[in-house]
């Protein structure tokens, strides 16, 4: 986890509160304290099993996948053998369920 990502992740979310819907401080560091930020190679099984470190122990846990339109694919293929047993993964086109 690079502490720069995860920053700008907090400062992105705090800007969208404010500026669309509100932003209740200490609603917000709750929320703000539980965001992780992990970066890697798409392609790479190591990603997917500091993705799933960062989790721990998540059962259900929520993915804001910053992926390009032809990357999904392979993200979604390497997914469940690093990750949580059954995870929905979401895109504006389509729902997949990964097991």
């Amino acid at each position: 986890m690079r502490a720069k990502g995860l920053d700008q992740l907090r400062a992105r979310a705090r800007e969208s509160l404010e500026k669309h819907g509100g932003l209740d401080p200490d609603a917000f560091a709750v929320l703000s304290a539980k965001l992780q930020y992990v970066n890697g190679d798409y392609g790479s099984q190591q990603t997917f099993r500091d993705l799933r470190k960062a989790l721990g122990g998540a059962s259900r846990p929520l993915y804001y996948l910053a992926i390009p339109p032809n990357m999904f694919a392979t993200v979604v293929k390497g997914w469940p053998t690093q990750t949580a047993t059954r995870t929905r993964v979401w895109s504006s086109k389509n729902l997949l369920d990964a097991t």
